[in-house]
């Protein structure tokens, strides 16, 4: 018992460490070996699948997994699409590749269902808002110092820098797209290589954040660091679809707390919202009147026709609606929709911009549709039921940190494909683990307490 004990610490330990890297993009080449790419979120990922099969394995027991067809399904469909869209040169690169790609954040989906359990899943949460608010403090530092500090060591680049030199063309390329233009501002990126995914990964993590901090009995004033500081990182982005994001799930995580959460009447509970919306213009009105970039910044998300940004997305989200009309079932199995100069000369590709979009570009409509599924019953409606169903008032905070998360990661999904990056593939699998594990227990929970208080004759009593 004692050895089982262990082992199944041992795999929540390194989850620990897996949620702890999510905010840091930080990954180098082995070149000797077919030129495969290494981080250490994979490395972990690897070691927690193999510790599962060690498992299942030992137990002879496979765990039950919701939604397991429907994900194997979409691991075959991207399969399938990579296999079309890539320029293989061996077969140990397919394997990579397609196991990468493919595989690895559906497993860790498998994962945190099979070692998470409510308190583990809280603890990770913690770990990952702490860790989040950390690549914040970077991403604040780099633009106070523009870029001097922070900007293109280990953070910007795809080297991990300690064991390679980094090429002179990737910084050149990296850097002059991290500039905000004409204003030469240098625009906060965190951990992340790119400002505008930092922007939509702090998105999630501020309605993390904030059910830390809403729900926490002790070290409350902790929680609200953690959201403040993230709030700083995502404003340092100049990211407007995070910041449309961000805002629109702040407001929703207040309407459903004071709907839901409240013990007022319904007239309190009216005057608190207005109250709070009238807060939370304040604020922003205050933190805009700062600078004139980030008035003007904000000012254009009322008008996203007359931003050229926007524009240029429309013609791409345009080009790539013909590409999927062409590949509908698996995709073009290709990330690029467009190929561009950059201000230094260099050729950049460009994805589709979009969540949805990008996702049926490169990988069909077949992936999609159980992508939709999957984010529509996995983590809107299970974390609604924990919403209202919850047994613990911490269950319920829970179910709206989780809820607000998926309505800032699809409205920060307008301008990004966000699931063609690992960390926030990543992110969204491990949610949903969370989520489903957490919905299960409650279920046994309720079930539990009808079945006690149901007499023989089958009524339960009022």
């Amino acid at each position: 018992m004692d050895s089982k004990n262990n082992f199944h610490r041992l795999c929540v330990w390194l989850f620990y460490g897996l949620v702890f890297f999510l905010p840091f993009e930080i990954d180098f080449e082995i070149q000797n070996f077919y030129n495969l790419w290494i981080t250490p979120l994979i490395l972990l990922a690897i070691l927690l699948f193999f510790l599962f099969l060690l498992e299942v394995f030992l137990s002879k027991k496979m765990p039950k997994i919701p939604y397991l067809s429907l994900v194997i399904i979409y691991g075959l469909g991207i399969s399938v699409s990579y296999l079309k869209g890539f320029q293989f040169t061996s077969a140990i690169q397919i394997l990579w590749v397609i196991f990468r790609l493919a595989w690895l954040p559906i497993i860790l989906y498998i994962v945190a269902l099979k070692f998470l359990n409510q308190n583990s899943s809280l603890m990770a949460l913690k770990i990952l808002s702490i860790s989040a608010s950390i690549s914040s403090l970077f991403a604040v530092i780099q633009t106070i110092s523009g870029g001097e500090i922070f900007g293109g060591f280990i953070t910007n680049q795809r080297y991990l820098g300690l064991f390679q030199k980094i090429p002179e063309w990737i910084v050149s390329g990296r850097m002059g797209n991290l500039y905000l233009m004409p204003q030469a501002i240098y625009r906060g990126h965190g951990g992340f290589h790119s400002s505008n995914l930092f922007g939509a990964f702090l998105s999630l993590t501020m309605c993390i954040s904030w059910f830390l901090w809403r729900s926490s009995k002790r070290n409350r004033w902790f929680w609200l660091l953690m959201l403040i500081l993230q709030g700083l990182g995502i404003i340092v982005t100049f990211s407007r679809s995070a910041w449309a994001a961000i805002l629109s799930a702040l407001w929703l995580a207040i309407v459903l707390e004071v709907i839901y959460l409240s013990k007022s009447n319904l007239d309190v509970k009216i005057v608190t919202l207005m109250f709070l919306s009238i807060i939370l213009g304040i604020s922003i009105l205050t933190l805009i009147s700062i600078s004139e970039e980030l008035r003007s910044r904000f000012i254009s998300l009322l008008n996203p026709l007359n931003v050229p940004e926007f524009v240029w997305r429309l013609e791409v989200w345009e080009q790539a609606i013909g590409e999927i009309i062409k590949h509908p079932l698996f995709g073009t199995g290709t990330y690029d929709v467009v190929v561009l100069p950059d201000r230094s000369g260099n050729l950049i590709s460009y994805g589709a911009h979009n969540l949805f979009v990008g996702l049926a570009y490169q990988n069909g409509l077949i992936s999609l549709m159980i992508f939709v599924y999957i984010l529509w019953h996995g983590f809107f409606y299970r974390s609604w039921y924990l919403l209202r169903r919850c047994v613990n008032l911490e269950g319920r905070y829970f179910g709206i940190g989780i809820y607000t998360a998926g309505v800032a990661f699809v409205v920060s999904g307008i301008g990004s494909s966000l699931m063609a990056y690992e960390n926030i593939s990543f992110f969204f699998w491990i949610l949903i683990g969370m989520v489903v594990r957490s919905n299960f227990y409650n279920c046994q929970f309720v079930k539990l307490k009808q079945s006690i208080s149901q007499p023989e004759g089958g009524r339960i009593n009022a």
